[in-house]
C-alpha cells in the first residue's frame, strides 16, 4: 500500500512537474525569438560597434493598425502577379514561377486577427548582448513632450550608446512551432526609422528568414 501511495506521489509530482516545464519553455521561446531579432538586426547595423544598450517598447495597438486587408481576399492571392506588385516579400520565384509565401501569409493573417496583450516584457528574460532598458508609453512621451530639437537629445542623454526606441509586439506561431512572426519598428534620431513584420524560421542558422516593411521615416 505504502508503495503504491508513493508511486501515485511521484506521478503527480511529475505531470505537475511536466506542466510547469511546458508553461515556462513556452514563455522562454518567445523571449529566446526577441533575443535572436534584436542580435542580427543590430548586428547588421553600420554603427552596430557604438550600440550598447537597448530601449524596448512593447507594442499593443495592432488591433486597429496594418490589417493588410488585401490578404482576406482569396483572389487577390490567387494572383500572384498581383500579390507580387503589392508585396514583394510575399512571394517565392521558384523555377522563374511565383509562389505565395503561405507561411508568411497566414502568420500574417494570424498576427492581424488576435488581439495584442498588454502584457508588460519582463527584462530578466531577455539574454541578449545588449544591456536591456524598458520604456513605457508615458516614459516616451514625457521626454518628447514638445516638438523643440532637442528631445532626441534628451532620449540620448538618459540612454547613451542606445539603439534609439524600439517596439516588439507579441508573438504568433505557426502550428508545427517552426515558424513565428512579431513586429518590430525603431525611431533614431528622428526621422530614422522603420517598422517591419519579421518572420522567424527557428530550424535555421540565420534566424530572420524574411520581413515585409510597413512603414519607414
Amino acid at each position: 500500500m505504502k508503495n503504491k501511495l508513493l508511486k501515485v506521489i511521484f506521478l503527480i509530482t511529475y505531470i505537475f512537474g511536466s506542466l510547469i516545464a511546458n508553461g515556462q519553455s513556452e514563455e522562454f521561446s518567445d523571449y529566446k525569438v526577441y533575443d535572436w531579432v534584436l542580435d542580427e538586426i543590430i548586428q547588421n547595423e553600420e554603427d552596430s560597434q557604438n550600440i550598447e544598450m537597448l530601449v524596448i517598447e512593447k507594442n499593443t495597438y495592432f488591433d486597429n493598425d496594418y490589417r493588410l486587408t488585401e490578404l482576406y481576399d482569396e483572389s487577390f492571392l490567387k494572383d500572384t502577379v498581383l500579390l507580387y506588385s503589392f508585396y514583394q516579400e510575399l512571394i517565392d520565384i521558384k523555377d522563374g514561377k511565383f509562389e505565395p509565401d503561405t507561411v508568411f501569409i497566414n502568420l500574417l493573417k494570424k498576427f492581424c486577427s488576435l488581439p495584442h496583450t498588454s502584457q508588460p516584457l519582463q527584462k530578466d528574460n531577455f539574454n541578449s548582448n545588449y544591456k536591456i532598458k524598458l520604456i513605457s508609453d508615458a516614459n516616451i512621451k514625457w521626454i518628447f513632450r514638445n516638438k523643440r530639437k532637442d528631445n532626441w537629445w534628451r532620449f540620448y542623454r538618459k540612454y547613451p550608446n542606445s539603439y534609439g526606441i524600439i517596439e516588439i509586439s507579441d508573438i504568433v506561431w505557426s502550428e508545427d512551432k517552426r515558424y513565428c512572426l512579431l513586429y518590430f519598428g525603431v525611431q533614431r534620431y528622428g526621422l530614422v526609422g522603420g517598422g517591419y513584420f519579421i518572420l522567424i524560421d527557428t530550424k535555421s542558422n540565420i534566424k530572420i528568414k524574411n520581413q515585409l516593411e510597413i512603414w519607414i521615416s
